[in-house]
């Protein structure tokens, strides 16, 4: 692994971890990858063997495996083609939550809620309404450099 996708611990992601611990109690990693669609699976793999370390194991940690495929595959299209486009994921828990974030330097996405599945011809929209159906809440926030979208997903 290159140094910059190297896990590595951060700090509190707006208010959602208190402490960095042990395996036991809250703790996050990030990783920064190119915004290639090569580092997609890439980056799944890190976050899934992080979840792996830490108790994370069967459906929860294929959902966040997917959430976290769907988000960093839209940071790719949106942070792609820019010089120096890169995309970095925030996987953190804190009791029996985990919350996965996504930030690029695309332009600001406005956040909206699907009412109802995408027609089954449509060639898009159907990654942000998988992390509304699979998550406990998500959004988007504006970041200095572009934007971060996140999701909760319980990990009981």
């Amino acid at each position: 692994m290159s140094p910059q996708t190297q896990p590595r611990p951060v700090p509190a992601v707006d208010g959602f971890l208190g402490v960095r611990s042990g395996a036991h109690g809250p703790w996050a990693r990030s990783w920064t990858y190119p915004a290639t669609a090569a580092s997609v699976p890439r980056c799944r793999r890190a976050v899934l063997k992080a979840l792996r370390s830490h108790g994370v194991l069967g459906e929860a940690a294929d959902s966040a495996a997917l959430l976290v495929t769907e988000l960093a595959g839209n940071a790719v299209e949106h942070a792609g083609g820019r010089p120096a486009g890169k995309f970095t994921v925030v996987l953190g828990r804190r009791d029996e939550w985990l919350r996965i974030e996504v930030r690029d330097g695309g332009r600001p996405l406005t956040l909206r809620q699907r009412s109802s599945a995408p027609e089954v011809t449509a060639t898009a929209g159907r990654g942000l309404f998988l992390v509304q159906a699979l998550s406990g809440s998500w959004g988007v926030r504006s970041t200095p450099g572009g934007k971060a979208v996140w999701c909760v997903l319980g990990v009981c």
